[in-house]
């Protein structure tokens, strides 16, 4: 692993892995979205490339503890439906 290479923690399946490997999640005005260019500013989420973390996060509630809100259950869809277009 190179020095300057960042870990981030998938908020799904909590395992260590560097940031090209994962996606963001930030928290804006209208609801939560992918950050594509990693450029919003604000507290983000990183969750796995993958299906299953995509399942875990609409499972174990992720979101709610990583910006410590309560996140109703339509917009864990919509991400959900967002994240998968990305994969």
């Amino acid at each position: 692993m190179k020095k300057n290479h960042l870990l981030r923690q998938c908020v799904a399946c909590r395992t260590m892995k560097e940031r090209e490997s994962l996606l963001r999640i930030v928290r804006t005005e209208e609801g939560f979205s992918v950050d594509r260019t990693e450029t919003c500013g604000g507290r983000g989420a990183w969750i796995c490339k993958d299906g299953a973390c995509i399942d875990a996060l609409l499972k174990k509630h992720g979101l709610d503890r990583s910006f410590k809100c309560r996140v109703s259950e339509s917009s864990y869809e919509a991400l959900a439906e967002e994240l998968r277009k990305e994969l």
